[in-house]
């Protein structure tokens, strides 16, 4: 639910999200620990479902369909899931931060350069019949492009918008530690 803050602008009620919206960007230290600690939710999160489907392989297509051939391809693309669960909900945790910093612009740019890479996979897996797999592989090159731009600037102790200086190691290994 939105409210007027006062000044007409909307004020946002989420919790985890606010410390990143641009009323606050100049505020770095709320907006890191809002944004290690969905690093460590999503990341922590993805792990146990990661860990779910690859506990599930085996009965986990048969669930969805009867036809030998359609669960024959979903098995063969799970273990491509399952290493996605991980990285979805991290990606979209710095996204959204970069977003809340307002740097629009950068996530515009490195969608279209991962969007090429992706095409580019695509294309080649087409060429040697990667099938439902080689799909899944080009998405998921993606969602590893995205989250691996976004990571590089998040963790820049040049770029960051929400690092000091002097601190991307420590959040590096702040978050790392959470998620084990």
């Amino acid at each position: 639910m939105d409210r007027r803050d006062g000044a007409g602008g909307a004020r946002s009620e989420h919790s985890l999200i606010h410390p990143l919206t641009p009323s606050s960007q100049n505020d770095r230290p709320r907006a890191r620990a809002a944004l290690i600690r969905l690093l460590q939710l999503g990341g922590g999160l993805g792990v146990a479902v990661a860990a779910a489907v690859i506990a599930g392989a085996g009965w986990l297509p048969s669930a969805f369909t009867s036809d030998p051939a359609v669960a024959a391809a979903a098995a063969a693309v799970l273990p491509v899931v399952a290493l996605l669960m991980p990285l979805a909900p991290c990606g979209a945790a710095m996204e959204g931060a970069l977003f809340g910093a307002m740097r629009v612009g950068w996530v515009g740019g490195r969608t279209v350069g991962a969007c090429a890479v992706s095409l580019g996979i695509l294309a080649l897996s087409a060429r040697v019949g990667g099938g439902l797999v080689g799909v899944w592989i080009a998405s998921s090159l993606l969602l590893f492009s995205n989250a691996a731009a976004d990571a590089w600037l998040l963790f820049s102790p040049k770029w960051s918008p929400v690092l000091a200086e002097d601190e991307p190691v420590a959040v590096a290994v702040a978050v790392a530690e959470k998620v084990e």
